[in-house]
């Protein structure tokens, strides 16, 4: 197992990440922003605007540091169904 983070020194590894954060839908992505567990909810968003998963341009929010990607790199399958 390979882990992805922000700080990863393989730009070919960084774009991966950077790209998978891309195909995430607006909700998915717009969860990476939430409050940590345990935070008293206070009723207001953060900065008093709901966070969307896209700025005030309508552009993809950059990738947050707790988005990781993890790579399986296995050594042996004994089942494989690819379709339905």
């Amino acid at each position: 197992m390979q882990v992805i983070r922000e700080n990863e020194s393989d730009s070919n590894l960084l774009s991966i990440r950077k790209q998978q954060w891309g195909n995430l839908s607006d909700p998915a992505r717009e969860q990476f922003y939430w409050n940590h567990p345990g935070v008293s909810y206070n009723g207001l968003e953060l900065n008093n605007n709901k966070i969307t998963g896209r700025d005030s341009d309508g552009k993809i929010l950059p990738v947050p540091s707790n988005f990781i990607i993890l790579l399986l790199h296995p050594i042996e399958v004994k089942y494989l169904r690819l379709r339905d």
